[in-house]
């Protein structure tokens, strides 16, 4: 049976374990996290005073990680649509340069009708938010729509390591131990953290998603794979 993402459950889900969030990101990636974040903002070149757009924002950590990156010159919006999530984003926008954290900023948006004209962003980007998507064709339609034709589309994501031996002990890690730590510490009545393993199972990876971004119109895709695949 297909994992369930409707609009209202991933909701539901992610604002009772945002207390957590950050927390057990850090925790079950055992710090990787930060690593995979720098790698993907180091990836391409940003241009100053041309926007950048993270959806599926979250707690903000990949709009701060671009922020940084372009030096407070680059405009950044994060956008997610989950209330709690976005409150710590402004939490920790609070804590930037006064400044240059005008350059920043974080609005609740549905992925699948974002507000932003058409061809504004230079590049946009999603972190582990892409396979929340209730219609993941419906959310890439208006990255891609809002990013500039000779813009950038950015996806982090979740995949299954393709070393047998790794790829084993992973599999054992995201089905048996992750679930049990996550709602542990970050207790929800949507079993956010059978979800996670469930989901990434089911989103395509590697040269299957190349084909999806290509079909949608995206061009010169490439797969970069981090951490043992």
């Amino acid at each position: 049976m297909p994992v369930d993402k409707s609009g209202e459950r991933i909701q539901q889900m992610f604002g009772e374990i945002a207390p957590r969030y950050d927390l057990m990101n850090h925790v079950l990636s055992l710090g990787i996290d930060y690593y995979w974040r720098w790698r993907t903002v180091k990836a391409l070149p940003l241009i100053p005073e041309v926007p950048v757009l993270d959806v599926c924002t979250g707690t903000g950590d990949l709009a701060i990680a671009y922020w940084n990156e372009g030096g407070g010159k680059v405009p950044v919006t994060g956008s997610d649509f989950t209330h709690e999530m976005l409150c710590y984003a402004h939490q920790k926008k609070t804590k930037l340069d006064a400044k240059m954290s005008a350059h920043i900023d974080f609005i609740e948006a549905d992925s699948m009708q974002l507000p932003f004209a058409s061809n504004t962003f230079q590049l946009v980007s999603v972190a582990f938010g892409l396979r929340n998507i209730a219609d993941t064709g419906r959310g890439l339609n208006e990255m891609i729509r809002v990013c500039k034709p000779e813009g950038h589309v950015v996806i982090l994501e979740f995949s299954k390591p393709d070393i047998p031996v790794i790829g084993s002990m992973y599999q054992w890690y995201f089905k048996n131990v992750l679930p049990r730590i996550g709602q542990l510490f970050a207790k929800n009545r949507q079993s956010a953290y059978n979800y996670l393993p469930q989901s990434v199972a089911e989103f395509p990876q590697g040269k299957e998603m190349l084909e999806i971004l290509n079909k949608h119109g995206l061009t010169e895709t490439k797969c970069i794979s981090l951490t043992l695949g």
